[in-house]
């Protein structure tokens, strides 16, 4: 063949490949953020271009260009992975959360909620990119142009070095714009300032303008800055010292016997406003919790804040147990799992976690790591695989199961049970489908499937409730009943709002809670807070309901079931976001360990 022959080849294929590539990067961006700049916007263009350049300059170096297709198809795993978390997490893939990939342990089924047509787009892109190079190939000889290659390859690098100036300035100005509805929603603003805020949130600017391909090095790039930060020696400035002065003093473990038993439900991805909630009968969704709020004593927080980042249930689990928050960046009970925490399960002599998945989250080291001697559990001989979700305890089963082993073995007091639910776990389909309410409003099907199983799971607590009633437990135990965290957050809110606005549920506002349940043994008299309150404040209201407010670890939040003056805002020692921090390097530093 001629050389303008074998010219007109590589053109075809660099111009080829380079179309594809920056379609690939314009489809991500359409498919998260559904917008599109008004106008020509250079800042919005050039990472994309440049990326599309660079790769597409080595179809001048190589003989074979079927090593496009291999790079196409690393793309589209790249962005068929982010898409999937963003509509899952609104938040794109760190390195801890890749990470943390292992962890899914038979969750690989929730990832089908999150995945429709266009998410296989970019792999349609290739295969017809890969047809075409091929159609292309059968007419033209291929040859070496390094000096086509160096020009196009110093294009692409310029685009990029000139794209990384631009960003670098736009996200580093002060007064760069942050868009907080794109950004991580595990953490509130309630009591940040602006700037712990913005520290808290991926750039909208940033990911928005930066291309998907390239956002991976700077991925790895954060992460292994990280990686480094973690390492770093703990220094505790003078306030914090202060602070623990007061919140934590010696281990007084062996010295303090709990007045009450405690059984604590935590219930997944429990939500405030499904108490509010009726069917198309007037029927309650939650019957059972509400007969509960009425018939008894109660203390009753109906906005409760979820504090849970990336760890997401790992965390809710442990704010829950120990009073202490999430680190700044990935999940404690997974980098962390060997430390020593204080928690109220080590001052009881028979403590038990119910646990429907014990691999998941780091269970099985945490678990003991909070004082838990036994976790009830699926059995060896039955316990699920990655893609069999057909074993897993339902909360049928895990209530069951927790009543016939209270009847066994809670003969020496006190004891203590920490229930783990799993029904209303994303994409809410772990539960009987009869159990789904027809709905006055306009739901959406994700809504309708989370009510159902909100209602299903309320229907076998009430066998919980019953049980203790029937059996005088109340008398001397302590009941709790709250969430992990909320799961309709960011973009997904939308799925309620319309729904909650025609039937005129709180939610509708676009802001969403957990609620914070107790009652039995150390609550005399019902209360409702109607004051926003933190996941924090669990931990020391139960301390002080079960006669541990004498325990070497008090907590960073309030007594939700004490005497204060004026608002629980205003009765703090230490606000979240000064608790973050301090957590954080008390988790890294294993602080409790050395006490």
């Amino acid at each position: 063949m001629d050389t303008k022959k074998s010219l007109s080849y590589q053109h075809i294929v660099f111009a080829l490949l380079a179309i594809v590539v920056f379609y690939k990067c314009m489809l991500f961006h359409n498919l998260c953020f559904e917008s599109t700049p008004e106008k020509l916007n250079f800042g919005f263009y050039l990472p994309k271009i440049a990326v599309s350049l660079y790769i597409a300059s080595f179809a001048y170096l190589f003989n074979r260009q079927w090593w496009s297709v291999v790079v196409l198809l690393i793309i589209d795993t790249w962005c068929f992975a982010n898409l999937t978390y963003f509509r899952a997490n609104n938040l794109l893939l760190t390195l801890d959360a890749i990470r943390m990939a292992g962890n899914l342990h038979g969750f690989e089924g929730s990832i089908k909620q999150y995945t429709d047509l266009s998410s296989f787009v970019f792999y349609i892109s290739t295969a017809l990119y890969a047809a075409a190079i091929f159609i292309i190939s059968r007419f033209t000889s291929k040859k070496r142009l390094l000096v086509i290659f160096s020009i196009a390859f110093g294009l692409g690098l310029l685009c990029s070095i000139m794209s990384g100036i631009c960003l670098f300035k736009n996200t580093h100005d002060d007064s760069a714009h942050f868009r907080y509805e794109y950004l991580n929603p595990f953490i509130t603003q309630t009591e940040l300032t602006e700037k712990e805020w913005q520290k808290e949130r991926q750039n909208f600017n940033y990911v928005v303008r930066h291309s998907i391909i390239t956002y991976a090095v700077n991925m790895l790039h954060e992460g292994r800055q990280e990686d480094k930060i973690r390492q770093r020696d703990i220094e505790y400035t003078d306030e914090e010292k202060q602070i623990l002065s007061k919140l934590a003093g010696t281990n007084t473990t062996d010295t303090i016997v709990p007045k009450y038993n405690l059984v604590f439900v935590l219930v997944e991805s429990f939500e405030s406003w499904t108490l509010e909630l009726t069917d198309k009968n007037g029927n309650p969704v939650t019957p059972n919790t509400l007969k509960l709020l009425n018939s008894r004593p109660a203390l009753y927080c109906h906005n409760g804040v979820s504090q849970t980042k990336h760890g997401v249930s790992g965390d809710g689990q442990m704010i829950c147990n120990s009073g202490l928050l999430p680190i700044q960046s990935g999940a404690a009970c997974m980098l962390y799992g060997h430390n020593t925490y204080p928690a109220y399960a080590h001052l009881y002599p028979q403590s038990t976690l119910v646990n429907p998945c014990s691999n998941t989250w780091n269970q099985n080291a945490m678990s003991k790591n909070y004082g838990y001697k036994k976790q009830l559990t699926i059995t060896e001989n039955s316990r699920y695989t990655s893609s069999d979700t057909e074993n897993w305890w339902n909360d049928s089963t895990i209530f069951s199961n927790t009543i016939k082993d209270i009847r066994l073995n809670a003969q020496t007091e006190p004891f203590c049970y920490f229930i783990l639910t799993l029904s209303s776990h994303t994409p809410f389909h772990f539960h009987d489908k009869s159990y789904n309410l027809e709905l006055n409003g306009n739901w959406s099907e994700s809504a309708q499937n989370y009510i159902g199983a909100i209602h299903y799971m309320d229907r076998f607590l009430g066998d919980l409730i019953n049980f203790m009633d029937s059996t005088r437990m109340f008398d001397n135990t302590l009941l709790v009943i709250t969430s992990d965290h909320t799961i309709f957050v960011g973009d997904r809110i939308n799925d309620l709002v319309e729904g909650a606005r025609q039937d005129g549920i709180s939610v509708a506002d676009g802001r969403n809670y957990v609620p914070i349940i107790m009652t039995g043994a150390g609550i005399n008299e019902s209360r409702v807070i109607d004051e926003g309150v933190y996941q924090m404040d669990i931990y020391p209201t139960i301390l002080k309901c079960i006669g541990a407010e004498n325990y070497y670890w008090k907590g960073f939040g309030a007594d939700l079931n004490g005497d204060y003056e004026g608002s629980i805002y205003q009765s703090r020692q230490i606000h979240d976001y000064k608790a973050y921090e301090l957590s954080d390097k008390l988790i890294r530093d294993n602080y409790f360990g050395k006490l």
